[in-house]
């Protein structure tokens, strides 16, 4: 069943073979394919459409800012609500489950881009369209199967969730293919235990823009994971936990694609000071117990795009105060800062400062 409003966009699946190597690439995320979405639905009645079509346009903006929380924003939340408005193709189909006897139904739904982009330039909130940068993603599981590495060819359900994640947030993730040459170099253990050197010989023959190490574990009660994630030179890390390992696999692309919003998610022309000139605003950050919690709010800090400078102005306590000169908005300001999770928007309002604490 496919039902048309009018010309759309179809959602293409790309396999990409990169000579003799034949990398299985997942989608890749061109402009167009920003604006297209899969979700899960249980059934084809009206009430399951229009259900399933405000879950893909939550996913389409997700896409489109590059910023998992967009869609508490109030006007993205309305958009939502007149999900008629802005869908312009949809229909269903069944696929198996990856690694499972189950079939599940799903909704592929299309929208209109350029009213998704009018209305978030409008509200002056990221935009990360064009092209998206290539991730190679070491992914090792430990659990009461063994010790293995997720390859191109894994058809475990664990492989499904990775790339589903990739998927919904836009960003083209690669698997490694675990030949001879891989091998040479990784095996599930170097991916475990994070060894750096192993991950980055293996992974120079792929040509990927950045690269994802992930060792998850099955503990007694929960799973454990450490996350690395290597771009443009630097090396971010993450110690994770969760009951579910599904949890573990959407977050650590979560934390992936929110770093990379940092640097190439925009404000449209115009949108910054309205004389397009820089201004101070002033950033409190509460429950700063330590110089390694200032020293990550400094990096943090530091890789927004469009800052000029960062002054530290006050310490009281564990407080600390910072003015932070740039062009952007103050809603875009909070919308940036909010893309790190550990950094949390406290309740009491005040339009002179933007106040936040520290939750880790």
């Amino acid at each position: 069943m496919y039902t048309e409003k009018k010309p759309g966009i179809t959602r293409q699946v790309i396999w990409v073979f990169l000579g003799c190597l034949c990398l299985s690439y997942s989608v890749q995320a061109q402009e167009s394919e920003l604006f297209t979405a899969r979700v899960a639905v249980e059934r084809q009645d009206s009430a399951a459409r229009k259900a399933g079509q405000r879950k893909a346009l939550e996913q389409v903006f997700v896409k489109v800012s590059g910023v998992s929380g967009i869609v508490s924003h109030s006007a993205v939340a309305t958009a939502v609500d007149r999900v008629e408005e802005y869908v312009t193709r949809f229909g269903f189909l069944s696929e198996p489950l990856p690694g499972r006897s189950e079939i599940q139904l799903y909704m592929n739904a299309s929208f209109d881009s350029a009213k998704i982009l009018r209305l978030l330039r409008s509200e002056n909130l990221p935009v990360w369209t064009g092209s998206r940068p290539r991730i190679l993603a070491w992914v090792a599981l430990s659990d009461s199967q063994g010790k293995r590495i997720l390859d191109a060819a894994s058809e475990e359900f664990a492989t499904a969730i990775l790339l589903d994640q990739a998927e919904i947030r836009g960003i083209p993730i690669l698997l490694p293919i675990m030949d001879l040459v891989d091998s040479e170099y990784v095996d599930a253990t170097a991916v475990l235990d994070n060894l750096d050197a192993s991950l980055r010989l293996a992974t120079r023959r792929y040509r990927t823009e950045g690269m994802l190490a992930l060792g998850v574990t099955e503990d007694t009660a929960s799973w454990s994971a450490n996350w690395s994630f290597y771009w443009d030179q630097e090396i971010f890390v993450e110690q994770m936990s969760a009951r579910d390992p599904e949890d573990i696999l959407r977050r650590s692309v979560d934390l992936a694609v929110d770093r990379l919003a940092l640097r190439y998610a925009t404000l449209a022309p115009g949108q910054g000071d309205e004389h397009g000139e820089a201004r101070t605003q002033w950033i409190q950050v509460n429950r700063v117990r330590d110089l390694r919690i200032y020293s990550e709010i400094l990096d943090f800090f530091s890789e927004i795009s469009g800052i000029d400078s960062i002054q530290l102005v006050r310490v009281n306590g564990e407080s600390l105060l910072f003015g932070i000169r740039s062009r952007h908005t103050r809603d875009h300001m909070l919308q940036l800062l909010k893309l790190n999770y550990r950094l949390q928007q406290s309740p009491d309002s005040d339009p002179a400062v933007i106040r936040l604490f520290w939750n880790g």
